[in-house]
């Protein structure tokens, strides 16, 4: 693929990313009680996309996919619904360049349904979020906010009110409950099973006939219980494992490695964490692996010794009768190292020694003779091979008249190979068949296309035709050859040329969205546009100044 090619697929293939998703969390607060039982239901461009009840630690969290309109609304049986609406249109190329936007987090307060009190303020959305290309992130709509914001403030304040002047015991009585309930369940999860059985009396205290808490209670004093019988197996477990450990370490000392390491055992599978035992284990195995090796270490080794200077003996025995002398010199050096006073070992390497004096004696001057018949015969094979080598490049170049010449005085050397024979047989068949003058007519009919296009200007055409060309006939190799990388050199300046026009027109789009700062989308082309110049130091200027005005991106958090 060449580089206009991969210029044009780098423009595309962003556009063929999937959506991005923008995280939205935080929690729903409700004032002096749980905010379980809420839900939070989701619309998508108008339609209901899911429903998520909320928990009793009032946590929430969505992935909303970009170029929606979303709909959150939080609601509880009792309480005023809130509404926030949300726009993650983001354009394409904000999302190319850098698709990473932080969590927007929302704090919920739902308040209770009163009467008397004006609470058509809440049928609209409390918040709107929105991507704004100046500061390449979302943001709260401010002009909407400061818009309602009173309005919100007065109902709130009135619901308050109202509910000031109902009910404070109640809403106390139902407070203090949930606080012990919650106090128990908390120390029941730590196994403070006392406290816990503490707390839930208390809040029994204020609703009696709550069976649930009953269970509770009963839950908590069976599992002090268990507790209470586990801690003693574990006391008496310890102290026989102490017991065993005492015994084991003294057996030990005394070296009575088999005994000890049945006590190891034993306490080993009371605590198996405690890693003593193991090792004690694993040591009392290594002490008696060496006893028992040492016992066998000697009378092995002298066996051992006996039966290797026997085997020796033979190898340098059988090596003497061969006649490989410098074999048989060095195994018999091998046995007398293994018996120093035996005689019959260097009486067979004197007697070696002897012998292959007289051999190298013989063998340097057979070499000489050799050598100087293997001198004669390798400058003849040498003037052939260089010959024969010139012949077989012109062979392959097919260039028959050469290479039938070469072939000719190989045959003169007098080696009397029957190669030259068979290869000038070749050429001869090669140069009368009419295959051969038919891949003649075709390798000029291609040349004669090629010129004909290079005189067009059609380059890529040019270029196939010479390519083909080469590939019939290799005889004007390095003459198409040059042609063919002439051909490449214009391609690639039209290659540059395409370029130039691709780079003027992402500064061009740059340029338009930087006027209307429109940062984020102006940073994209900028950048385009530098990675078709790489170092343009007015692009490079462009996005610099970009990153001094739009920042960095942030979490957000709201209140609402």
């Amino acid at each position: 693929m060449n580089r206009l090619a991969l210029l044009f697929c780098c423009i595309l293939i962003p556009f063929l990313t999937l959506a991005q998703n923008i995280l939205i969390n935080g929690s729903v607060v409700i004032n002096e009680t749980s905010p379980e039982g809420a839900r939070l239901v989701v619309l998508k461009n108008g339609i209901k996309l899911h429903e998520q009840n909320i928990g009793k630690k009032g946590r929430f969290e969505l992935k909303l996919s970009t170029g929606a309109d979303y709909k959150l609304s939080f609601q509880k049986p009792g309480f005023i619904s809130k509404i926030v609406t949300i726009n993650t249109e983001v354009p394409e190329e904000v999302l190319e360049t850098n698709p990473n936007f932080p969590p927007v987090k929302l704090i919920i307060n739902l308040l209770p349904k009163v009467e008397n009190v004006d609470l058509s303020i809440f049928d609209q959305a409390v918040a709107i979020l929105a991507y704004n290309s100046e500061v390449d992130d979302f943001i709260f709509d401010k002009e909407y906010t400061e818009k309602i914001k009173d309005r919100i403030a007065q109902a709130e304040q009135a619901i308050k009110r109202e509910l000031a002047s109902k009910g404070a015991a109640a809403l106390e009585h139902e407070r203090q409950y949930a606080e012990w309930t919650e106090r128990g369940q908390q120390a029941f999860e730590q196994k403070a099973w006392n406290e816990a059985i503490e707390n839930w009396n208390k809040a029994l205290a204020l609703k009696p006939n709550e069976e649930e808490i009953n269970r509770k209670i009963a839950s908590a004093r069976n599992e002090m219980k268990l507790e209470k019988e586990r801690q003693n197996i574990e006391q008496q477990n310890r102290r026989a494992y102490q017991l065993l450990l005492a015994s084991a370490d003294s057996l030990f000392l005394e070296k009575q490695y088999t005994t000890a390491k049945t006590k190891y055992q034993t306490a080993q599978n009371l605590q198996p964490d405690d890693s003593y035992p193991g090792n004690r284990i694993r040591e009392i195995d290594r002490l008696l692996a060496q006893l028992a090796q040492q016992n066998a270490e000697q009378q092995k080794q002298i066996a051992e010794t006996e039966a290797k200077y026997k085997k020796i003996l033979l190898s340098a025995d059988q090596a003497m009768t061969a006649k490989n002398y410098e074999k048989a010199i060095e195994t018999y050096q091998q046995a007398l190292a293994l018996k120093t006073t035996e005689t019959y070992p260097r009486q067979k390497i004197t007697e070696a020694e002897q012998a292959l004096a007289l051999l190298r004696k013989q063998q340097a001057a057979a070499a000489e003779q050799q050598r100087a018949e293997q001198e004669k015969l390798e400058k003849l094979r040498a003037k052939y091979e260089a010959i024969i080598a010139q012949a077989d490049k012109a062979f392959h170049q097919e260039n028959y008249a050469l290479a039938r010449q070469r072939y000719m005085e190989a045959q003169q050397v007098g080696l009397q190979e029957d190669y030259p024979n068979r290869k000038l047989n070749e050429i001869y068949q090669i140069i009368n068949s009419s295959k051969y003058k038919a891949q003649q007519a075709e390798y000029h009919k291609n040349k004669t296309f090629a010129e004909k296009n290079m005189q067009q200007k059609d380059y890529a055409a040019a270029k196939v035709y010479y390519q083909k060309a080469l590939a019939i006939s290799a005889v004007e190799k390095e003459l198409i050859e040059q042609k063919i990388i002439e051909i490449e050199r214009l391609i690639e300046a039209a290659h540059l040329a395409e370029l130039e026009k691709a780079y003027k027109e992402n500064i061009g789009k740059a340029d338009k969205a930087y006027e209307t700062k429109s940062y984020a989308i102006a940073k994209f082309y900028y950048q385009k546009a530098l990675e078709i110049k790489i170092g343009d130091k007015y692009a490079r200027q462009r996005l610099d100044e970009i990153s001094e005005r739009m920042g960095d991106r942030h979490e957000k958090e709201a209140e609402l």
